[in-house]
């Protein structure tokens, strides 16, 4: 057995008008997307968005109120859980405690009756999650992580066309979590198996997805890649969840050359890039993350920069990486700056005035109709399912 699959093993995972009702709430809301074989797919969004009922449904655990599941071609939504080619990993990893760590994994071939060449496959499947000496082990004997990847192998070792994920890493530690994200990435580029990875973690959902797609209320807000979707959210709920954002609403009062719009907010006017926007005139939303804005004195960095205010500091904190500022402008918004610990700087103090500079090419506007207090709640890390 190779763990490995092909590109002609595995099908895309269709997903058609997608709908789940309980009485007069819409969890999942004509939900339509499709799910590239062989990718890291991750849905994610915060509590009571839609994710994991979108999951259970394509698992099999949950019936659809409407709305077809496919899998290629193959009409999948009323298959029962074990007639489809997918597993699932959850949170708790339910593995067997009166076994060891070889017949965990052996279990689903043994119920298959799928016997041939058994001790190979569950040796490579040993192999792949790097814990082949750890065979006759059991569970118990196993670290957090250790068993996450004794539940990985047991699900991988039926080579599925699709493996769901349902929040696999939330009960681990932060230094943990974070080497099991590489980890899983390393196994799913290895195995060549469809991942789809329902979290509420949007630094997970950046370090191991392909494809991203952030949910709300039932509905996908925006998809792509992390790095698209991070740099260039289009709407409130996504700027503000994936990550933090400084929003301004002002109005375009035209050009100020080929590839540079001018907008004004409050009193003062601020250049925005050209092809961020289709818009020409009215208002506009436009964004800037904390990270691409520095306090810097102006009279030193003002070439370097295309926009600027003098704000006054609110709060500072050092947390290690960075200096977090709280900075109010002078239409008493509050931004929020990230400074890179690169220099020992003293923190600025509370009622200090600062300059607060930006370029006009980190820049990001949001769709016309989007409304700047969308998402607002969100700002931090959200709740788990």
């Amino acid at each position: 057995m190779t763990a490995t699959k092909t590109a002609r093993d595995i099908q895309d995972l269709h997903l058609e008008n997608l709908t789940k009702s309980y009485f007069d709430n819409v969890a999942v809301d004509h939900l339509t997307l499709t799910i590239p074989a062989g990718k890291f797919f991750a849905l994610l969004g915060p509590s009571g968005c839609g994710k994991t009922t979108t999951l259970r449904m394509v698992a099999g655990l949950e019936e659809p109120t409407s709305g077809t599941i496919k899998l290629g071609s193959k009409d999948i939504t009323d298959l029962r859980p074990y007639e489809r080619q997918i597993n699932t990993v959850f949170q708790s990893y339910a593995l067997f405690p009166h076994m060891d760590i070889y017949e965990n994994v052996a279990f689903g071939l043994r119920r298959r009756k799928d016997t041939s060449n058994l001790d190979a496959k569950v040796k490579a499947m040993l192999k792949l999650v790097e814990l082949d000496e750890l065979a006759r082990r059991k569970p118990g004997q196993l670290s957090g992580g250790q068993q996450q990847r004794i539940a990985l192998a047991r699900a991988i070792i039926n080579q599925p066309d699709v493996l769901l994920l349902d929040e696999p890493l939330g009960a681990l530690d932060l230094k943990l979590r974070r080497q099991m994200q590489i980890e899983i990435k390393r196994i799913q580029l290895e195995t060549g198996i469809t991942f789809v990875h329902v979290t509420h973690d949007q630094e997970e959902a950046m370090t191991m997805a392909d494809t991203i797609a952030v949910m709300n209320a039932g509905r996908i807000e925006q998809m792509g890649a992390p790095t698209e979707i991070y740099e260039r959210p289009r709407t409130a709920f996504v700027a503000n969840f994936l990550g933090q954002s400084n929003l301004f609403e002002g109005v375009i009062q035209g050009q100020v050359d080929d590839s540079t719009l001018a907008v004004k907010v409050a009193d003062q006017i601020f250049k925005i890039p050209k092809s961020a926007t289709s818009q020409s005139s009215g208002r506009i939303v436009f964004g800037v993350r904390p990270e691409k804005m520095t306090t810097e004195d102006v009279d030193k960095r003002r070439n370097e920069y295309d926009n600027f205010i003098q704000g006054v500091v609110i709060d500072a904190s050092f947390t290690g990486v960075s200096v977090q500022y709280l900075v109010e402008a002078p239409w008493g918004q509050e931004l929020t700056i990230f400074e890179r610990n690169v220099d020992v700087r003293e923190l600025g103090r509370r009622g200090e005035k600062v300059d607060v500079l930006w370029r006009a090419k980190n820049v990001f506007v949001l769709d016309p109709d989007s409304d700047i207090n969308d998402g607002l709640e969100f700002l931090g890390e959200p709740v788990a399912d």
